[in-house]
């Protein structure tokens, strides 16, 4: 229970020194900030697998998904 009480403390003073207003808020931030961190190495792992196409590819199929007009 001491350890419980000493991690909360430091969080806590973490997320005050960052400008969070509370720890939660504090925790919540990381754990998104964590999420896209990892999206990002999956596309660089992807990258360096070969798993990737043409840009023009993408983008044509992605405008034609969405209803967007193509590029001039």
């Amino acid at each position: 229970m001491q350890l419980e009480q000493i991690n909360e403390k430091r969080i806590q003073g973490q997320a005050a020194a960052a400008g969070f207003s509370t720890a939660t808020l504090y925790v919540q931030c990381l754990l998104e900030r964590d999420a896209e961190r990892r999206a990002v190495q999956e596309g660089v792992d992807s990258l360096k697998a070969g798993r990737h196409r043409p840009f023009n590819e993408f983008d044509k199929e992605f405008r034609e998904r969405n209803g967007l007009s193509p590029r001039s």
